[in-house]
């Protein structure tokens, strides 16, 4: 490998990982420890398609990258400091591949904060390169964002957790956006707890909710429960009561991770419907029918049987949660 042609070592890792030559620990070891040497030359380009290339891999490829150290320093320490250098000089796309990159390269999170910071501080502080995103790198931004600043379970609150004012963009270009998009804007923006009803419902009108695929059905589970604890169960479980015709209608074609996503997303909103009003998520349709086809599914699927388990229980007990009337609460 030249010193002095970082961009060729980046292009070699991410197509061998194109390839699905996505196994190799030792190339991948290499190609990080060429970065490491040479990390001043990197710009922009270059350290987008590195991460790319990594993010691509398998994590039996990345997992020696972990621990790694250079010099008595964390090498993701390293390479993450060399992308916030970049960031000033990066392109819009650069930006958004950046941050989904980084999400997924098994980086230890405590150095990515730093990546994460100076990227929403570069957004809060440039509206111009806000207006210049595409749709998709909006949604791209915004998932990036929701995956490393919100806990894995929602938690009540209306603080925000992004300064970001992202609903300003997407709100004023809410017809350009595809469905995909659509789906995960509105699901990284509740989790962000940006936006609040208004856009929540702005979001879902376009959406012709009988004609998703199964990972935007996934995604709106996801949206709804963390919808919930922000703006209220009303709205969640009125959108979700609309989905649950496609929802049943897609059973045997969703993946491991998107019935999980339900199964978690059904729990939540269960667990609020104890304390809140809300209406019921089954009325008008066969709960137990609908629920049984997402468990054959799961048995099908969820290779681990204790995660395959707990699913089915999550699912399963949605019908008792979801089905029964809760008083409203004297408040």
């Amino acid at each position: 490998l030249e010193q002095n042609r970082p961009l060729q070592a980046a292009q070699i890792l991410d197509s061998f990982a194109r390839l699905r030559h996505d196994n190799d620990a030792v190339l991948s070891k290499c190609i990080f420890d060429y970065a490491q040497e040479t990390l001043p030359r990197w710009d922009a380009s270059a350290l987008t398609q590195l991460c790319a290339g990594l993010a691509a891999s398998r994590r039996a490829a990345r997992q020696p990258l972990e621990s790694l150290e250079v010099k008595g320093v964390n090498g993701w320490g390293r390479l993450v400091h060399r992308c916030v250098e970049v960031l000033p000089k990066a392109e819009p796309w650069q930006l958004a591949a950046l941050a989904r990159s980084l999400g997924k390269v098994g980086a230890p999170k405590v150095e990515l904060a730093h990546f994460y910071d100076a990227l929403e501080e570069r957004l809060c502080n440039s509206p111009r390169l806000c207006e210049l995103l595409s749709t998709k790198n909006l949604a791209v931004l915004s998932n990036a964002l929701a995956r490393q600043r919100c806990p894995l379970w929602p938690e009540r609150g209306e603080e925000p957790l992004t300064s970001w004012q992202l609903e300003e963009y997407v709100g004023r270009r809410v017809q350009d956006f595809d469905p995909p998009s659509l789906c995960i804007v509105l699901n990284a923006a509740m989790r962000l707890r940006r936006g609040g009803q208004a856009l929540f419902e702005l979001l879902v009108e376009p959406l012709r909710l009988q004609e998703l695929e199964a990972e935007q059905v996934a995604l709106l589970f996801s949206a709804a429960a963390a919808a919930g604890p922000f703006i209220g169960l009303s709205p969640s479980l009125q959108m979700l009561r609309k989905l649950m015709p496609r929802c049943r209608s897609l059973a045997s074609s969703f993946l491991p991770w998107q019935l999980a996503y339900i199964a978690q997303s059904l729990e939540l909103l269960g667990q609020l419907r104890r304390s809140d009003s809300g209406p019921m998520l089954w009325q008008a349709m066969s709960a137990a029918e609908t629920v049984e086809e997402l468990c054959q599914r799961a048995e099908e699927v969820v290779t681990s049987r204790e995660k395959q388990q707990h699913i089915i229980k999550q699912l399963r007990e949605s019908v008792e949660q979801h089905s029964r009337r809760r008083p409203f609460s004297s408040s």
